[in-house]
């Protein structure tokens, strides 16, 4: 009998043998599937059903075996992998159950069993902080398995944290209780939620929602706000399930199309982003969650200027918000026509809003006055785990000398990885203060003594500017996550470089008095946050020698590519004949750059995008790439830095503005000022004319790595004195001025 003639008979058999098994007639059942077998070794779901029946039996080694073969014959099947990873824990093969189950993961991130035996994994390792961790997305994903709450419940009672635990082992007895559950006990636990929530006990108040959504599954209400407390604690993936969830149940909640919005903003998700919140705008216009995610989607895909014009509405519709204020000056500097005295303008509004009001709380300083004592200095930041910030600060901690410097974190880093443990190592004191207030931390940072305190955020996402108005140390200065102002008068000093201070520039346009470091801004250390990846990537050979036509190159942040910077790119285009454009851009994103090119005579053809990507595979980019197009008025600086590193010179426009001289400032540390403009026809020559000469531009990429390692940027230990003796110098006028 041929293969095709049989099957429906296996078929038929596999399903008696199933009917059989749901029966508990195992016997019978493991002889349909054994029948199937014999007729076809490699019929992988009779392997699976055999491997379920094996592992119901507790013959954990012929369960194994059958998954294994189960996953060769199809390896993309998560059941498979999941039911592989529980056999291989059981045996104690806890390496092979975590490699399994992260592949069942990495197809199906939002596969809630696989979290769930990911966690019995750890818990068995005596890992209980991951197991925590995994526990927490399975109930997010699936919040009414009873198994998955209390088996939270239980990892968070070993971990010490008996409030949580004591939660979810009884949303898990309600969930697997048959009695009637009184309304009452809903609201009340409804209730508890949102006093946690405004406490900022953000996972308390996640047991406490999924209690009262165990008692009424129906509870929009519950439903939207533990939505919202997801998407706060950056998981978006629970976050997005529970404002399905309410939609099912009142598809016209405008909340739940602005919670689902921030999910899906968080996912980089920003088309289905849009979509949300303009399904909320039409239900209700003023609804101010779906205006500032609106924003946050908008510029996700490169639309910054529309993106401020909706935070400005977020704004108007919740003044009192410092966190979408906050956006908005955030993106100011990226749109065309923000000069610095609007900009500073800006952030004076933001910081009489929401900093002055707590001008009561800031109380005279202690600490020892003694200016050549050993300072205390501390960095707050939310970024401490493989993140830009992590990149720059890193080289910066490893060499600071320790007679002179005793440095404390105060992190909020939601998921801590490699990095996060390697800074923590670096330092005197590690603070978690991710669910700590703003007036929280401002006492912690009084007990530690700290001198010295750095603000790495800013504006940006995740930033605590409050904490700083507070002023919790005597000197306090801002630095790195961008270029700019606080408009705190509470902040003393901004940090920036020689070179990012236009010359005709009024320094009042900032709050900050400038703390000038003599050469660069940033330290670069290109390998530190991945080095636990792989060997460093190679320099590459000129593409252009190959193929003969040239690759111009952007893999910059798609906010900066704006109307202006597309026009300007498409010249360059224009000047080099047969090249190309290669660069990183979001789906959402793609149509909107080919129009505008498109309108300056770039056929689509000419152009190339790329997809998000890791650091490695986002680092061998640039091997495709012959010249790298700088942005305006906000100018790259991690990527530039990584594209000079690879081997890539970068053209950059000098602004008018200290984040439009970024490039200005890289380009003279490495000695090569020939690659900035002063005007866009300059820009468009310099870049035309590298390409004039492939063995120059061949010879110029072959010695940039080298030219970079040999610079002022690649110098951690000049760079750590430098900016010791910055901090000394506050530390110093501090003193003469107070004491």
């Amino acid at each position: 009998m041929s293969d095709v003639s049989r099957a429906p008979d296996l078929e038929r058999e596999l399903a008696r043998g199933l009917d059989l098994h749901r029966a508990g007639r195992l016997q019978e059942a493991e002889a349909a599937y054994a029948k199937v077998l014999a007729a076809d070794p490699r019929h992988h779901r009779a392997l699976f059903a055999l491997s379920v029946l094996a592992l119901s039996t507790r013959r954990d080694e012929d369960a194994a075996g059958l998954l294994a073969r189960a996953v060769e014959l199809d390896s993309g099947n998560v059941a498979y992998l999941s039911n592989l990873g529980e056999a291989y824990r059981r045996l104690g093969s806890l390496r092979n159950a975590v490699d399994a189950l992260l592949r069942a993961l990495a197809l199906k991130p939002d596969f809630a069993e696989g979290f769930y035996n990911l966690a019995l994994v750890l818990r068995q390792n005596g890992e209980t902080d991951g197991a925590v961790f995994y526990l927490e997305r399975a109930a997010d994903l699936d919040p009414g398995r009873p198994a998955f709450q209390r088996g939270l419940g239980e990892a968070l009672r070993q971990q010490g944290d008996l409030a949580r635990a004591a939660t979810h082992l009884s949303c898990a007895e309600l969930l697997s209780s048959p009695s009637p559950r009184p309304p009452a006990l809903c609201v009340e636990q409804l209730r508890e939620a949102r006093a946690q929530r405004a406490l900022g006990a953000l996972p308390l108040a996640v047991a406490h929602y999924q209690s009262a959504l165990a008692l009424d599954p129906r509870s929009v209400d519950a439903l939207v706000e533990l939505s919202g407390v997801l998407e706060a604690l950056e998981r978006p993936d629970g976050a997005a399930i529970a404002s399905s969830r309410a939609l099912r149940v009142d598809p016209r909640c405008a909340m739940a199309h602005a919670t689902l919005a921030a999910a899906r903003v968080l996912q980089n998700r920003y088309d289905e982003a849009t979509a949300s919140c303009r399904s909320a705008l039409e239900l209700d216009p003023d609804c101010w969650l779906a205006r500032f995610h609106l924003g946050y989607a908008l510029a996700g895909n490169g639309g910054a200027a529309e993106a401020l014009a909706e935070y400005r509405r977020a704004v108007d519709l919740r003044p009192d918000n410092p966190a979408t204020h906050s956006a908005l000056l955030f993106l100011m500097p990226y749109v065309p026509g923000y000069d610095p005295p609007a900009v500073g303008a800006g952030a004076r509004a933001w910081a009489q809003r929401h900093a002055a009001p707590l001008a009561g709380e800031v109380r005279p300083h202690d600490n020892d006055r003694n200016p050549r004592r050993r300072l205390r200095v501390g960095y707050v930041s939310p970024d401490l785990y493989e993140h830009p910030v992590s990149l720059f600060l890193e080289p910066l901690l490893e060499c600071f000398d320790p007679q002179t410097i005793e440095v404390f974190c105060y992190s909020s880093v939601r998921s801590p990885d490699a990095v996060t443990r390697r800074l923590r190592a670096l330092v005197s004191g590690w603070r978690d203060v991710r669910h700590a207030s703003d007036a929280a931390v401002a006492e912690l940072v009084r007990e530690d003594r700290v001198d010295v305190l750095i603000d790495l955020t800013m504006h940006a996402s995740g930033g605590r500017p409050l904490l700083f108005a507070r002023k919790p140390a005597p000197v306090q200065l801002c630095w790195l996550a961008y270029v700019g102002t606080t408009g705190l008068d509470a902040m003393d000093y901004r940090m920036t470089d020689p070179h990012l201070e236009p010359p005709a520039l009024d320094p009042g346009w900032a709050t900050e008095a400038p703390l000038v470091l003599p050469e660069t801004y940033w330290c670069y250390a290109p390998w530190q946050a991945a080095r636990q990846t792989g060997p460093v990537p190679e320099v590459g050979p000129l593409p252009a020698a190959g193929s003969g036509r040239v690759t111009f190159g952007s893999q910059h942040s798609i906010q900066k590519v704006n109307e202006g910077v597309l026009p300007l790119w498409a010249r360059v285009l224009g000047a080099v004949e047969g090249s190309r454009l290669v660069m990183y851009a979001p789906q959402g994103a793609r149509g909107r750059i080919v129009e505008a090119l498109e309108r300056s005579g770039i056929e689509r053809g000419r152009v190339e995008f790329l997809a998000l990507r890791g650091r490695r595979e986002y680092l061998e980019a640039y091997a495709r790439m012959d010249v790298c197009l700088d942005t305006s008025p906000c100018c790259g600086a991690t990527t530039s830095l990584d594209a000079f590193w690879m081997g890539v010179p970068v053209v950059t426009l000098a602004g008018q503005t200290p984040p439009g001289r970024a490039g200005l400032s890289i380009a003279t540390n490495l000695g090569l000022p020939e690659l900035v403009a002063r005007t866009e026809d300059d820009y468009v020559r310099i870049a035309a004319g590298l390409t004039k000469d492939l063995r120059a531009l061949g010879d110029l990429r072959a010695r940039l790595r080298g030219r970079m390692e040999a610079s002022p940027l690649m110098d951690a230990p000049r760079y750590a004195r430098n900016v010791e003796r910055a901090y000394r110098g506050a530390w110093k006028r501090w003193c003469e001025r107070d004491g």
